[in-house]
């Protein structure tokens, strides 16, 4: 598996563009302790289309994010296909306070369940500079 490769074997990587499913969200913590300056992340999703009724949840992943990430890490792109709740987004980007989140952003091939309380979320933390 490629995200485990790299957690092992790239410890100076910076930047890191990838596709995963969230089977692998787990991997995404070996990644942010064993790549301490990764600066860029996105992570999209390996399906182009889902079922509605499908509950694929994205906290595991924000939470994670929100614990493990190192201290250079400021900007994120997250696939907008997976779930996310509304508490998940504030973990994420209250875990950032101390160091702005300079990008944070939702691939926008697929939103079915970005809804305007998120987006309200994300706009709140914007005015507060965190974002």
């Amino acid at each position: 598996m490629l995200i485990i490769s790299i957690a092992n074997n790239c410890p100076k990587i910076k930047t890191l563009r990838t596709y995963i499913e969230p089977k692998d969200f787990i991997y995404v913590k070996s990644l942010l302790l064993n790549c301490k300056y990764l600066e860029v992340v996105k992570f999209d999703s390996l399906y182009a289309f889902i079922n509605l009724n499908d509950n694929i949840l994205g906290d595991e992943l924000l939470n994670i994010l929100a614990e493990f990430s190192p201290k250079f890490l400021t900007n994120i792109t997250i696939s907008a296909i997976w779930k996310y709740s509304i508490d998940g987004f504030i973990r994420l980007f209250e875990s950032y306070k101390e160091r702005n989140l300079r990008h944070f952003n939702l691939c926008k091939n697929y939103d079915y369940d970005i809804t305007e309380d998120h987006k309200v979320i994300i706009k709140k933390y914007i005015d507060e500079g965190i974002i």
